[in-house]
C-alpha cells in the first residue's frame, strides 16, 4: 500500500509518499518529522500517519486545536482515498494506491518539495548510515545509556573520552556497582566516542541511544526513576531497560499512559535489532510507542558483523 499526502495550502505546497511500514509525525516544529513554522495554529506534534499493509491510519497527537478528517474532528481513524485532513490552517489531500509497483518520488527530485517545507524526513533513501542516523538529529541532544556489565571496554571507552558521563547509581551503591552500572553519556555530533561505540559495541547489546530536549542532569534524573520496579507481590527488582533486548519489547507492551511516563521529554529511542544490520527507532505518540525499522548500509557496519540476508 502507498499513501500520498498532498499539501494544498501554506507557503510550501508539495507531496509526500509513504509506503507500507512507514509512519510520519506532522507538526509545527521539532521533534515532528515534518514541520511548518508558518502555521501558528498547528501544534508542535499535531498528527501521525501510519501506513500498514491493509490500511493507513491517522492519529491525533493531543493537538491543541484538533485534527479534522473531512470536517469532523477525530482522535483516530482509517484514511481513504480522497480524504481531506485539516490541522491548524493547513489542509492535506490523501491519495491511496493499493496496487504494487508505483514508484514514489525521491527527496530532492523535482516531484518532491516536502509537505510543509522545513524539516522534511527522507523516507526513501535506504539503506542508511548508522552514524548519520544517530548524530544528525536536528535541535536535539544525543545520549547513550550504556551497560558496563556487558563488557569491560564500556568503562574504558568512557574514561578515555572527553564526553560527560555518569552512572545512574549514586552513593555507596554507585561505588560498589561502578563496574556493573548503567551509564548515561552525552554524545555531541562530532563525538569520537560515538564512532568507537559503533565500531566496538554495535550488535553486542552494550546499550541504547536516545534523543531528548532536556540537558544531561534532567535526563539522568528521569531515568533513575525506572531503575527499580515492583512486582504484584510487592518485591522490588532491577529493571534493565537500557538493554536493547529488553527495551524494545517493553516499549511496544506499554499502554499509552505508561509510554508517556517512560518517554518523558525523550523524542526517540534507537537500538540494534535482532540482526545488527537493522536499527529500531521508537517514537512516542498519544497512543503509545511506534516502531520504525531502518536497514543499515554495509559501509556503516562495524567490521566483522554479519549483514541481514
Amino acid at each position: 500500500m502507498q499513501i500520498t499526502l498532498e499539501n494544498e495550502t501554506g507557503k510550501a505546497r508539495g507531496r509526500l509518499v509513504l509506503r507500507t511500514g512507514q509512519f510520519i509525525r506532522v507538526g509545527r516544529k521539532l521533534p515532528a518529522d515534518l514541520t511548518g513554522n508558518e502555521d501558528a495554529f498547528m501544534s508542535s506534534l499535531h498528527f501521525l500517519i501510519e501506513c500498514k499493509a491493509d490500511c493507513c491510519r491517522i492519529s491525533d497527537m493531543d493537538s491543541r486545536n484538533g485534527t479534522f478528517l473531512n470536517g469532523a474532528r477525530i482522535t483516530d481513524a482509517v484514511l481513504r482515498d480522497g480524504d481531506v485532513i485539516s490541522a491548524g490552517q493547513t489542509r492535506f489531500r490523501v491519495h491511496i494506491q493499493v496496487e504494487e509497483g508505483a514508484e514514489a518520488p525521491k527527496v530532492g527530485s523535482p516531484d518532491f518539495t516536502g509537505v510543509l517545507g522545513e524539516g522534511t524526513l527522507d523516507l526513501h533513501r535506504e539503506p542508511k548510515d548508522l552514524r548519520e542516523i544517530l548524530s544528525s538529529q536536528p535541535g536535539e541532544h544525543l545520549y547513550a545509556l550504556l551497560d558496563a556489565a556487558q563488557d569491560d571496554r564500556v568503562l574504558e571507552l568512557l574514561r578515555e573520552s572527553k564526553e560527560q558521563y555518569q552512572s545512574l547509581y549514586e552513593g555507596q551503591q554507585g561505588e560498589e556497582l561502578a563496574n556493573f552500572a548503567p551509564y548515561l553519556v552525552e554524545l555531541p555530533k562530532d563525538s569520537s566516542l560515538l564512532s568507537a561505540l559503533i565500531e566496538e559495541g554495535w550488535g553486542k547489546s552494550w546499550g541504547i541511544y536516545l534523543t531528548g530536549r532536556e540537558p544531561f542532569p534532567e535526563i539522568r534524573k528521569h531515568f533513575r526513576r525506572f531503575l527499580l520496579v515492583r512486582n504484584p507481590e510487592g518485591q522490588e527488582s532491577y529493571f534493565r531497560f537500557y538493554d536493547p533486548r529488553v527495551l524494545g519489547i517493553f516499549l511496544l507492551a506499554f499502554n499509552a499512559e505508561e509510554s508517556t511516563q517512560f518517554f518523558g521529554s525523550v523524542s526517540s529511542f534507537c537500538m540494534e535489532g535482532e540482526q545488527p544490520s537493522t536499527l529500531l527507532q521508537f517514537v512516542g505518540t498519544a497512543n503509545g510507542a511506534k516502531q520504525k525499522v531502518v536497514s543499515l548500509n554495509e559501509g556503516s557496519m562495524p567490521m566483522g558483523l554479519p549483514l541481514m540476508v
